[in-house]
């Protein structure tokens, strides 16, 4: 369930579970179909609680009005020093492979996977070769607080993120 919210663009955050306006029966109906044993989350208490342990955890936080936000700057934020090790850069491609097997249900990782994998044919989690939207808010978080950089360097294979912007490199700090 929580790789599945993690790739919802900011304009499709369900407000409940069920009921009226965006909620997570419909955009789960329409992302696995109608067929709610395919479905990550298939009531309002597992809703719930996935939304208090998205927060508690490092992956999400609550507006004032009370829609759940997924943000995993504080997640990527703990596991940043285990992703560079002893390197102070990294290439795009080995970062998001060392993010993807530190946080599974990020871009990339396991978890993620299993989501894309079980989404109804003519549905996908957003363009392709593209980072997802929570991954990349994160990362330009991550970037402005100067605990990153994200760099465009000359001939290297570079990723891009849910903008379309170009990165080649990371690397930690200034």
């Amino acid at each position: 369930g929580l790789a599945w919210f993690l790739s919802l663009p900011a304009t499709e955050l369900p407000e409940d579970f069920g009921g009226h306006g965006v909620n997570v029966q419909t955009i789960q109906a329409q992302h696995f179909g109608e067929r709610e044993d395919n479905w990550p989350i298939v009531n309002s208490e597992r809703w719930v609680g996935l939304q208090r342990w998205a927060c508690g955890l490092g992956f999400a936080w609550k507006t004032p009005t009370g829609l759940t936000v997924p943000d995993p700057t504080a997640t990527l934020r703990d596991v940043i020093p285990e992703v560079f090790a002893n390197e102070n850069r990294l290439s795009a491609v080995d970062f998001l492979k060392a993010i993807a097997k530190a946080v599974p249900v990020l871009d990339g990782g396991t978890y993620r996977k299993f989501v894309q994998d079980n989404l109804a044919q003519d549905q996908s989690l957003g363009p392709p070769k593209r980072l997802s939207q929570a991954l990349t808010d994160a990362l330009r978080r991550l970037e402005r607080s100067s605990e990153i950089r994200l760099e465009e360097r000359d001939d290297a294979h570079a990723r891009h993120d849910a903008t379309g912007r170009p990165f080649t490199h990371v690397s930690v700090g200034n």
